[in-house]
């Protein structure tokens, strides 16, 4: 650990959270509370940076502009203006806060981590994002919208567009949210009962995509075009070999059986659902420019990941699945994919927040950042 160096600036690291009492959703509270310890690991890492201070505030949707006024509004004459970590994601109807914090930001001109507000908006609905990756010739799969009023004829539609199976998916999702072994159908009535599930589920839209059943990828990016975009190794995902083709899937129920929010995690043994491993590194090359297309093609700034699937389990040719801005950030193996990767990089956690730091800095010299 680095003495306090008193020309580095504070740091402030914004942790959103909900009134509990307002969260009905069970899944929902285990999939924002989870993993919240380790965000004392990335209090650390910023202090062994030699940063002076390393400050959690807990920030709701009710206080963040009262938050963000008293932090940093002060003048500060004789120490360098403070920064943000910003650890909000969420889709604010789920009462957490996400893209308000990252506006206001960008409003006040406080230099922060992690996406900004384009990047946020373009990754929350993934039937905003894939026709950007359409329009970026970037491989992604071939997916129908679902309306609740004509949901029959969408999906007789999607039949004849993408075929069976297909997997029926929430618009605005994470940590799994919606995704269960049912979510793979092969045929209209099974499609029609999960997308009826999955629309009971979720106050968002509802889309069907053509199952690929390969392998599954996960690649880290960083920074953004001007400043250059790093792509970490490329991890598969390595299923259970016990699991069938369409039972390797991040279904809730299995991704997050075992964890708890008092921070528990299941032991990790021969019935884990996955682990992870580096692709293939004849494939990382075309995997890495597939994940760093996608990032680019979303607007992708301060950091996020690439989730790809391929058809097959012996062809690298992948395709992007979703891109998500902001992603879970801890250091722990099994707590994060971010967490894996950059051990399968052989990336410190402090390498990786001194990156993220100084492209926080970097970005808030620019004459123009972007506001939604």
């Amino acid at each position: 650990m680095k003495p306090p160096d008193q020309t580095l600036p504070d740091v402030y690291i914004l942790e959103g959270t909900a009134n509990i009492l307002d969260v009905q959703d069970k899944n929902v509270l285990l999939a924002h509370e989870y993993g919240k310890e380790g965000n004392r690991d990335l209090q650390q890492a910023i202090l062994n940076l030699g940063y002076p201070r390393a400050e959690i505030i807990k920030i709701t949707l009710a206080s963040y502009r009262h938050d963000l006024d008293k932090h940093f509004t002060k003048p500060h004459y004789d120490t360098p203006a403070p920064i943000c970590f910003c650890l909000c994601d969420g889709t604010e109807d789920d009462h957490y806060p996400g893209l308000s914090v990252v506006t206001r930001l960008e409003e006040k001109g406080i230099p922060f981590t992690g996406s900004g507000s384009r990047f946020y908006y373009n990754t929350t609905s993934k039937i905003t994002l894939k026709p950007m990756l359409q329009a970026h010739n970037v491989p992604t799969s071939p997916f129908v919208e679902i309306n609740k009023e004509s949901a029959k004829c969408d999906l007789e539609k999607a039949a004849s567009i993408i075929g069976w199976p297909m997997i029926v998916k929430p618009d605005v999702s994470y940590g799994s949210l919606c995704i269960s072994e049912s979510s793979v159908c092969e045929t209209l009535d099974q499609a029609l009962k999960q997308v009826s599930c999955v629309f009971a589920q979720t106050g968002h839209g509802v889309f069907v995509e053509k199952f690929l059943g390969g392998r599954e990828y996960t690649a880290l990016c960083s920074g953004d075009v001007e400043y250059g975009v790093k792509v970490y190794v490329v991890a598969e995902r390595v299923f259970n070999k016990s699991l069938s083709k369409y039972q390797r899937l991040l279904a809730f129920a299995k991704y997050w059986e075992g964890y708890d929010l008092e921070g528990n995690m299941p032991a990790q043994g021969e019935n884990q659902l996955y682990s992870y491993d580096a692709a293939p590194e004849a494939w990382q090359a075309t995997l890495q420019d597939i994940a760093r297309r996608a990032y680019i093609a979303t607007g992708g700034d301060g950091y996020g990941r690439v989730d790809m699937r391929s058809v097959d389990m012996d062809d690298p040719s992948a395709y992007v699945l979703e891109v998500n801005s902001n992603c879970g950030l801890s250091f722990k193996q099994g707590t994060s994919s971010l967490g894996d990767i950059l051990h399968l990089s052989k990336v410190s956690p402090e390498e990786f927040v001194q990156d993220l730091l100084d492209f926080a800095v970097a970005r808030n010299k620019r004459p123009k950042r972007t506001c939604m």
